[in-house]
């Protein structure tokens, strides 16, 4: 009896991730085919400019759940179509896996892209510009990692552009603060601010309203006047976007945040005020 669940377990498990393999496939075709679309159609329009290198996380599910992606290049021909390299964590802790990449930008700025050479990812975004050449693609990704396949939120965020990345002023630490407007009433905030990878911040947020925290994992960035912009992921797939102005000199945060769904339907919104503490 214990033989035959076993079985039963494994004929399972691999039917699962044989439905999981044939998703991500049948995105990918789905995507190809809008992608040849959208060449079509958006000609002569004007659409963003994606290029440069980005920071970010997948927050898919499964006991793996949140892992960072980052796109080390995005190059952009003609416009509307662009090329790059994206790098993904997996669960094994093995270093990551690449994925070579082909998509189309809208007018719009919705965005889809595709794996190529035999890489099984997909990815439907939506970007949005921060100024300074900072801005994010906030959407949802599938990708076929060493400890199987991963659907989930995926954001990726670009920094500002700095002539001289020295200039980035210092705003790591710990933050403690309020938040008023999620859900209709105000509540407390813990905010963690670290360096990150390619000249970008590493953030995590918690927000205290009534019994409920709400954490978010995020990446962001600070320019020259001390302006911050964050985009994160929580374990239920809901986005954080946060802008605000910092001083450094005081150590005071204050901005706004909404929580949108990975679509962009607003879900609640607030602003806060911090204080750094440590």
């Amino acid at each position: 009896m214990f033989t035959n669940r076993f079985a039963h377990s494994q004929r399972t498990t691999q039917r699962a991730q044989l439905r999981c393999s044939r998703t991500i496939t049948a995105l990918m075709l789905l995507s190809a085919i809008l992608i040849l679309s959208w060449d079509a159609s958006e000609a002569g329009e004007s659409v963003p400019d994606l290029r440069g290198q980005y920071e970010g996380y997948l927050f898919g599910p499964g006991v793996n759940g949140l892992r960072p992606v980052s796109s080390s290049f995005i190059e952009q021909d003609n416009l509307r179509r662009f090329t790059g390299l994206v790098v993904a964590g997996d669960g094994n802790h093995t270093g990551g896996v690449n994925f070579d990449i082909e998509g189309t930008i809208a007018a719009s700025g919705k965005c889809t892209c595709v794996g190529t050479k035999d890489s099984q990812f997909v990815y439907q975004a939506r970007w949005i510009t921060f100024g300074g050449g900072a801005g994010a693609l906030i959407g949802e990704g599938a990708m076929a990692l060493s400890d199987g396949s991963v659907r989930g939120t995926l954001i990726q965020v670009r920094p500002f552009k700095f002539d001289m990345p020295d200039a980035r002023p210092d705003i790591g630490g710990d933050y403690a603060g309020v938040v008023e407007g999620l859900k209709g009433t105000t509540g407390g905030l813990v905010l963690g601010i670290t360096d990150g990878t390619s000249n970008t911040l590493t953030l995590k947020l918690e927000f205290h309203v009534g019994l409920e925290v709400s954490r978010f994992e995020a990446v962001g960035d600070v320019d020259t006047d001390g302006q911050v912009v964050a985009v994160g992921v929580s374990s239920d797939g809901s986005v954080l976007v946060l802008k605000g102005i910092v001083s450094p000199r005081d150590g005071v945060l204050a901005g706004t945040v909404s929580i949108q769904s990975a679509a962009g339907k607003l879900l609640d919104s607030g602003s806060i005020i911090a204080i750094l503490i440590g």
